[in-house]
């Protein structure tokens, strides 16, 4: 039984660790970076006075060079995603068997390490169960004022529903 608590009380420990690991990745994941763009205006001041072929072509370098930085933060950030996907799964993984066990053995604990030892001593014998009568007459007595609060309650609901009834019809005839 202790190898049992105290295998639960490690595993719930580590899916707990995976848990935090799940939360620090998914923040890093989404936390707003900037994408590379293009300056235009800068482009446009270095090459004011280069051939247009050379400027286009120096235009396309820097639009293939953004592009794979963008390709390549998306990338650490679908890996992130994932990442954050697997430790949750396992940190679930690893709560839901720690529940198992701590379901399948239910001892009283002293604390986290040591289980409540199983008394040798026997409980006494009950002692017999003898009804008072008084209370028994008692709740019958409340088991028929109930009943007929309820033989009341449905009279006045069927008496209130009657008299709507009829103002309904006395509305409607009256149109």
């Amino acid at each position: 039984m202790a190898l049992l608590v105290s295998r639960a009380t490690l595993l719930f420990r580590v899916a707990t660790a995976f848990g935090a690991a799940a939360a620090v990745l998914a923040m890093v994941a989404f936390f707003p970076r900037s994408f590379p763009v293009l300056g235009i205006e800068a482009l446009r001041d270095k090459y004011l006075r280069a051939d247009e072929r050379f400027t286009r072509l120096a235009v396309l370098a820097v639009e293939i060079e953004l592009r794979e930085r963008r390709r390549k933060l998306i990338r650490f950030k679908t890996w992130l995603v994932r990442s954050t996907i697997v430790a949750l799964a396992l940190a679930i993984a690893l709560a839901s068997l720690v529940l198992s066990c701590v379901e399948e053995d239910e001892a009283p604990m002293t604390d986290d390490r040591h289980p409540v030892p199983p008394s040798t001593d026997e409980a006494p014998p009950a002692p017999p169960f003898n009804p008072d009568p008084d209370l028994i007459d008692h709740m019958e007595g409340n088991r028929r004022e109930i009943r007929i609060m309820k033989e009341a309650a449905r009279h006045h609901a069927a008496e209130a529903r009657r008299r709507y009834d009829e103002e309904m019809a006395r509305r409607h005839a009256g149109r």
